[in-house]
Protein backbone atom coordinates (compact mmCIF):
# COMPACT_ATOMS: atom_id res chain seq x y z
CA UNK A 1 0.00 0.00 0.00
CA UNK A 2 1.30 3.41 -0.94
CA UNK A 3 0.97 6.27 1.54
CA UNK A 4 0.58 9.78 0.18
CA UNK A 5 1.08 12.81 2.40
CA UNK A 6 0.39 16.47 1.69
CA UNK A 7 0.20 19.80 3.49
CA UNK A 8 -2.82 20.52 5.71
CA UNK A 9 -3.66 23.63 3.63
CA UNK A 10 -3.95 21.43 0.54
CA UNK A 11 -6.13 19.00 2.48
CA UNK A 12 -8.45 21.81 3.59
CA UNK A 13 -8.69 23.11 0.02
CA UNK A 14 -9.57 19.65 -1.32
CA UNK A 15 -12.07 19.14 1.48
CA UNK A 16 -13.79 22.47 0.71
CA UNK A 17 -14.03 21.58 -2.98
CA UNK A 18 -15.51 18.18 -2.21
CA UNK A 19 -18.02 19.78 0.15
CA UNK A 20 -19.05 22.29 -2.54
CA UNK A 21 -19.50 19.47 -5.06
CA UNK A 22 -21.56 17.48 -2.55
CA UNK A 23 -23.77 20.49 -1.76
CA UNK A 24 -24.30 21.17 -5.46
CA UNK A 25 -25.21 17.56 -6.27
CA UNK A 26 -27.61 17.24 -3.33
CA UNK A 27 -29.32 20.54 -4.15
CA UNK A 28 -29.80 19.49 -7.78
CA UNK A 29 -31.10 16.08 -6.79
CA UNK A 30 -33.57 17.60 -4.31
CA UNK A 31 -34.93 19.94 -6.97
CA UNK A 32 -35.35 17.17 -9.53
CA UNK A 33 -36.77 14.46 -7.27
CA UNK A 34 -40.44 13.83 -7.73
CA UNK A 35 -42.05 13.46 -4.31
CA UNK A 36 -43.54 10.13 -5.30
CA UNK A 37 -40.14 8.81 -6.33
CA UNK A 38 -38.58 9.61 -2.95
CA UNK A 39 -37.61 6.73 -0.68
CA UNK A 40 -38.69 6.32 2.95
CA UNK A 41 -37.72 3.67 5.45
CA UNK A 42 -39.92 1.24 7.37
CA UNK A 43 -39.92 3.33 10.54
CA UNK A 44 -41.31 6.36 8.71
CA UNK A 45 -43.95 4.30 6.92
CA UNK A 46 -45.09 2.66 10.16
CA UNK A 47 -45.21 5.96 12.02
CA UNK A 48 -47.12 7.87 9.34
CA UNK A 49 -49.60 5.10 8.51
CA UNK A 50 -49.94 4.02 12.14
CA UNK A 51 -49.25 0.37 11.39
CA UNK A 52 -46.91 -2.09 13.06
CA UNK A 53 -43.65 -3.35 11.62
CA UNK A 54 -45.20 -6.80 11.57
CA UNK A 55 -48.04 -5.56 9.36
CA UNK A 56 -45.51 -4.12 6.96
CA UNK A 57 -43.62 -7.44 7.05
CA UNK A 58 -46.82 -9.32 6.16
CA UNK A 59 -47.36 -7.04 3.18
CA UNK A 60 -43.81 -7.73 2.01
CA UNK A 61 -44.19 -11.50 2.56
CA UNK A 62 -47.41 -11.57 0.55
CA UNK A 63 -45.71 -9.46 -2.16
CA UNK A 64 -48.34 -6.77 -1.82
CA UNK A 65 -45.79 -3.97 -1.58
CA UNK A 66 -42.60 -3.31 -3.50
CA UNK A 67 -39.50 -2.49 -1.50
CA UNK A 68 -35.73 -2.38 -1.67
CA UNK A 69 -33.29 -3.81 0.83
CA UNK A 70 -30.17 -1.66 1.08
CA UNK A 71 -27.49 -2.58 3.61
CA UNK A 72 -29.97 -4.37 5.82
CA UNK A 73 -32.53 -1.57 5.83
CA UNK A 74 -35.82 -1.66 3.95
CA UNK A 75 -36.99 1.31 1.86
CA UNK A 76 -40.24 2.04 0.02
CA UNK A 77 -41.11 4.55 -2.65
CA UNK A 78 -43.80 7.00 -1.64
CA UNK A 79 -45.76 6.14 -4.78
CA UNK A 80 -45.89 2.53 -3.57
CA UNK A 81 -47.27 3.59 -0.19
CA UNK A 82 -49.79 5.78 -2.02
CA UNK A 83 -50.84 2.75 -4.08
CA UNK A 84 -51.47 0.75 -0.89
CA UNK A 85 -53.82 3.47 0.29
CA UNK A 86 -55.57 3.87 -3.06
CA UNK A 87 -56.12 0.10 -3.35
CA UNK A 88 -57.46 0.05 0.24
CA UNK A 89 -54.83 -2.48 1.27
CA UNK A 90 -54.18 -0.11 4.15
CA UNK A 91 -57.16 1.96 5.23
CA UNK A 92 -56.02 5.44 6.13
CA UNK A 93 -56.84 8.92 4.98
CA UNK A 94 -54.97 10.33 1.97
CA UNK A 95 -53.50 12.86 4.39
CA UNK A 96 -51.23 10.09 5.65
CA UNK A 97 -49.25 10.16 2.41
CA UNK A 98 -49.14 13.96 2.43
CA UNK A 99 -47.74 13.79 5.96
CA UNK A 100 -45.16 11.25 4.80
CA UNK A 101 -44.10 13.51 1.91
CA UNK A 102 -43.83 16.53 4.22
CA UNK A 103 -41.80 14.58 6.76
CA UNK A 104 -39.49 13.41 3.98
CA UNK A 105 -38.98 16.99 2.77
CA UNK A 106 -38.24 18.19 6.30
CA UNK A 107 -35.74 15.39 6.76
CA UNK A 108 -33.81 16.38 3.64
CA UNK A 109 -33.90 20.06 4.52
CA UNK A 110 -32.62 19.34 8.01
CA UNK A 111 -29.93 17.07 6.58
CA UNK A 112 -28.70 19.92 4.38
Amino acid sequence: MEVITFDSAVYKEINEKITKIFDYVTSISRENVDNEEAWVDSDDVCAMLKISKRTLQRLRSKRMVEYSLIQGKIYYKIKEIKRLLEDNIIRRSPDSVDNLIEANKKYFLKKK
